[in-house]
């Protein structure tokens, strides 16, 4: 069996797996030990990968601001149609689309590690600075080093000490 029957063979093991065809099943069917016939299916799944893989050779940096750009491009026409739009129907979907697309676009972002991708994360991101900044006023009170506690906290917590004491 040459290499080309083979991965033809792998994938017909993968695609009657898929079907929920038992091993024993395959096995039987492809001639195989129920080991070797996972290791064929196995064998699809890893080629399958490294094709995808392959066709996906792009700048994942690049694809994201490309997707960042058509975000803000679409919002903004959806701005100029929900202000200027034909008729009341035309502006009030526009405007319902521009939200989706707004909610979209927070979601990519999030999705990227750009933004905190739930509340309670929004709620962190927005309270702890004002904790440690807090913390160094008092900690100032009974005389400690605000500045160093600050760079001590954005240190062991990056992006918590965003203001100065």
């Amino acid at each position: 069996m040459n290499a080309v029957q083979r991965a033809r063979r792998n994938a017909r093991i993968a695609e009657a797996r898929d079907r929920g065809d038992s091993w024993a099943a395959i096995a039987e069917a492809f001639g195989l030990s129920e080991r070797a016939a996972r290791r064929c299916r196995s064998d699809h799944v890893q080629a399958a990968v490294a094709d995808a893989a392959a066709a996906l050779d792009v700048d994942p940096n690049r694809v994201l601001r490309e997707a960042i750009v058509v975000h803000r491009e679409v919002l903004d026409g959806l701005g100029v149609l929900g202000r200027e739009g034909d008729s009341s129907s035309a502006r009030v979907g526009a405007l319902r689309s521009r939200a989706a697309t707004s909610l979209q676009l927070v979601r990519l972002l999030a999705w990227a590690g750009l933004l905190p991708d739930s509340f309670g994360a929004w709620s962190l991101a927005r309270d702890v600075p004002a904790f440690v900044n807090a913390f160094a006023v008092v900690a100032d009170r009974h005389g400690f080093e605000p500045a160093e506690i600050l760079a001590e906290m954005d240190m062991a917590i990056p992006g918590t000490a965003v203001l100065s004491a």
